[in-house]
């Protein structure tokens, strides 16, 4: 019986160059945001669990984070057309 010889390094995870590729794109657009603070931390989470009360379902944290941009965005052009009036 003849022994498998093990090669050294890692293990391969069995995806084609073409697989891994997109794989590390996709992690490269990935951005990660920490929130320092408790205070900042449950203001957050608070503010999220109110929006996914008002909107009927659960939502994660980018989305919410989407949520506070689009109102910010909101905002600072509602602000603007009052400035110009």
């Amino acid at each position: 019986m003849e022994e498998v010889k093990r090669k050294r390094g890692r293990p391969s995870s069995g995806l084609t160059k073409n697989e891994l590729s997109q794989r590390s794109k996709i992690k490269r657009e990935t951005k990660n945001i920490t929130i320092n603070g408790e205070e900042l931390l449950k203001r957050f989470l608070d503010y999220k669990k109110l929006e996914s009360g008002s909107i009927g379902f659960e939502i994660n944290n980018s989305q919410f984070l989407a949520v506070l941009l689009n109102t910010w965005i909101r905002s600072k052009a509602q602000n603007a057309t009052e400035d110009e009036s």
